[in-house]
């Protein structure tokens, strides 16, 4: 194998390969791994005064890869998770390669080796029973994107979801006769099914009903004005 070509074959592979087939990880995980490869492609090209197009796996050491973790907490104003993330996929990556490429082997062992940045707990926000059900309170049901609106503060209140936890959810993921439950899919497709308050079921039996939407179905639960997915802006 060319050596110009070994940086491209491993990301390559990497994503088709390593994440598509043999881990199956989500899209959003995907588009996460893809995003910091970008970033950190672009700052080693600027750093090595080269074209992305023209980098080789050999410009990868520990030296640039500390130096790009520095370069998002200072001037991308990264917080340490968000720098953490970034180094966890370097990791990954650098694992990837490390078992495809002996001739990298030793920086790959030694970037893997880079530990994750401790950073301080924060502290949990929430609100208080009183404080959520003025909220929900608030909600005027009088029309269809209230009663939305009501099913979806009440549904994340009761099982406590992720905000892209109850946007992904489809009308066969509930049991809305008794006992009622969800399914829900969590990062890397982890699946848990929780139960539901009758008064739940009945505000997701509802709008689904408002929408002529068969529970046995795939369609999605919470849609937009426009019938499309709702995004995280939305909710």
């Amino acid at each position: 194998m060319p050596s110009d070509d070994r940086l491209a074959r491993h990301i390559e592979s990497f994503f088709d390969d390593y994440l598509t087939r043999q881990r199956n990880v989500s899209s959003n995980t995907l588009l996460s791994y893809r995003d910091t490869l970008k970033i950190f492609l672009q700052y080693t090209a600027n750093d090595q005064r080269k074209d992305v197009v023209d980098l080789r796996i050999d410009d990868f050491d520990v030296d640039i890869v500390l130096r790009f973790l520095d370069h998002l907490e200072r001037n991308r104003r990264n917080s340490i998770a968000t720098r953490n993330n970034r180094l966890a996929a370097l990791h990954t990556f650098f694992r990837h390669v490390a078992g495809r490429d002996p001739q990298s082997f030793a920086p790959c062992q030694r970037i893997v080796s880079i530990p994750l940045k401790r950073a301080a707990t924060r502290e949990v926000v929430y609100l208080e029973r009183d404080e959520l059900e003025d909220l929900i309170h608030v909600v005027d049901r009088g029309s269809p994107i209230g009663r939305r609106d009501y099913a979806l503060i009440t549904l994340t209140y009761q099982t406590g979801a992720r905000v892209q936890e109850i946007l992904d959810l489809r009308a066969h993921d509930f049991q809305l006769t008794r006992p009622a439950s969800v399914r829900l899919w969590g990062k890397g497709k982890k699946e848990r099914v929780l139960p539901l308050w009758d008064q739940v079921a009945g505000l997701i039996s509802e709008l689904l009903a408002e929408r002529n939407v068969d529970p046995r179905s795939s369609d999605l639960v919470f849609v937009n004005r426009r019938g499309q997915k709702l995004t995280r802006w939305g909710f």
